[in-house]
């Protein structure tokens, strides 16, 4: 599956160039799902019901040998098929190679997504503050049915 990461991304870059917004914002959504769901080692429907309140991310202590300090990327995952009523937990770091970092194609995402769909513009500090404005927006939506935000994607769209 590696070896044909190069000709996914192509695919992926190529089409959004020549498509609308959505289609773009639609690639880099499949971008991110490819790059973290084979580096988490996740299902897609984790992904699916997945909103933006179940990712954390937090940079590990820095050892002497490293470089720089290690980004680690979790979400939880509190329903699927293998989950049996218990709390799972999926992780992305960065990796050597950027065109394969999750991080960095969520990233992509959002920004694109965000700017396309100016739904959080009218946000203020303290809309950040209260839960409920945004605990159950949705990670992944069509960016053309935005009307509703907590509505999970359907898998084909994955």
């Amino acid at each position: 599956m590696v070896g044909h990461y190069n000709d996914i991304e192509d695919v992926l870059w190529t089409d959004s160039n020549r498509r609308s917004w959505r289609q773009t914002v639609a690639n880099l959504r499949h971008r991110y799902c490819l790059l973290f769901l084979t580096s988490g080692i996740l299902r897609c429907e984790s992904l699916t019901k997945a909103d933006l309140s179940d990712h954390l991310s937090f940079y590990l202590p820095q050892r002497d040998q490293d470089i720089h300090p290690m980004l680690l990327l979790i979400m939880q995952i509190p329903e699927g098929k293998v989950n049996n009523g218990r709390t799972l937990f999926g992780r992305a770091t960065r990796p050597k190679v950027p065109q394969f970092c999750p991080v960095g194609a969520l990233a992509m995402y959002l920004q694109c997504r965000f700017h396309v769909t100016r739904e959080f513009n009218d946000f203020t500090i303290e809309d950040w503050c209260t839960n409920s404005r945004w605990f159950d927006i949705k990670l992944l939506v069509d960016v053309d049915g935005i009307s509703d935000r907590t509505a999970s994607i359907s898998k084909r769209r994955c």
